[in-house]
């Protein structure tokens, strides 16, 4: 469990330090079959950027 904390906060960190381009480098690792990259994770992430 602490990986997944760990993996999201790692992933909402690097989306709200760069914006929406991180968001779809990241998307786009995943659907490169980059397994460590969950979109469930990803895209509610993207909502909280400011």
């Amino acid at each position: 469990m602490e990986i997944i904390n760990s993996l999201t906060n790692q992933i909402m960190y690097i989306i709200s330090e760069i914006g929406y381009i991180a968001v779809v480098i990241i998307t786009a690792m995943e659907y490169a079959c980059f397994p460590a990259m969950p979109s469930e994770v990803i895209l509610p992430a993207s909502c909280k950027i400011q």
